[in-house]
């Protein structure tokens, strides 16, 4: 996770984290600003993260239609299947990275781990991670005019019409798609060591991987 040094090139930098998110870290941020054709005037639009992410070797999976209620079980699907999503947010001003699921445990709610390198103060205390439950993702995301999925090129793109609620349907008491979609070591092992926390709460879960990445343990 990258914090952008610049008022500008979100769109380069939620590409690199979203990457790196499942294993790909060698990508030069530099070299993405350059191939999303993104500038100190105008930043990143859709085109130009869809057709980075192209030259990058992916394909993408642009989420539509969707709407302010529908949006957080989109994105649930895309993670369920190992693929990040990259949304425009803030008043369509600042692109993120959406790159994991932090799972349910009865009477909980789903979570998200969301990448955000704008440098804020905030962010910058704490890596750019925040761990969104759906209302909190609805109030920041649910303006969203792009949701892109990134699909690695031979995987496919399972649509499902009717999304599941995902804020009420019990399941493991962890569920971190980070652990299932190759990540590299210094991710996978601090993450499956939480995941051995049996019976916790999501907000617990949230809070421990947090702190994991707060304090360096995953970078």
């Amino acid at each position: 996770m990258i914090i952008q040094d610049d008022a500008y090139s979100c769109g380069p930098h939620a590409i690199v984290n979203a990457l790196a998110a499942i294993g790909q870290e060698d990508i030069d941020v530099l070299y993405v600003v350059e191939i999303a054709q993104c500038t100190k005037a105008k930043g990143t639009n859709e085109k130009g993260i869809v057709a980075a992410l192209n030259e990058l070797g992916y394909d993408v999976n642009v989420i539509a239609p969707f709407n302010a209620d529908n949006l957080f079980g989109h994105v649930c699907t895309s993670l369920d299947q190992a693929h990040p999503v990259i949304l425009l947010v803030d008043g369509v001003d600042h692109w993120i990275a959406v790159v994991g699921t932090i799972g349910w445990t009865e009477g909980t709610t789903r979570r998200l781990i969301i990448f955000d390198s704008e440098n804020t103060a905030s962010n910058r205390e704490f890596n750019g991670v925040h761990i969104y439950d759906k209302g909190e993702f609805d109030r920041r995301c649910g303006g969203s005019r792009y949701a892109i999925s990134v699909v690695r090129q031979g995987q496919e793109y399972q649509h499902q019409e009717d999304q599941p609620d995902y804020t009420a349907i019990p399941g493991p008491s962890f569920l971190a798609q980070l652990l299932n979609v190759g990540v590299t070591p210094k991710f996978a092992k601090p993450l499956a060591k939480l995941s051995d926390n049996d019976g916790s709460t999501a907000d617990a879960t949230g809070q421990m991987i947090a702190d994991a990445i707060f304090n360096n343990k995953i970078r």
